[in-house]
């Protein structure tokens, strides 16, 4: 049986350890490894959709799709 894929939300709420309802660059870093890499720039690009240095559930939810 193949693993299931956790939902957008689901994936927020573990990386927004904080619980401020934004992902910070820090947060989402520490998801990565703790390097900030080309790998992470290039994911939080795709996320970032206002460019405001925070990632809100929408925009993680929007970038999941496309």
């Amino acid at each position: 049986m193949p693993a299931q894929v956790p939902s957008a939300e689901a994936l927020f709420r573990n990386v927004d350890t904080d619980h401020s309802g934004k992902i910070s660059k820090q947060e989402f870093a520490e998801q990565m490894g703790g390097d900030w890499n080309a790998e992470a720039e290039e994911l939080w690009s795709r996320m970032d959709l206002d460019e405001d240095g925070e990632v809100e559930l929408q925009e993680m939810q929007y970038a999941m799709t496309v």
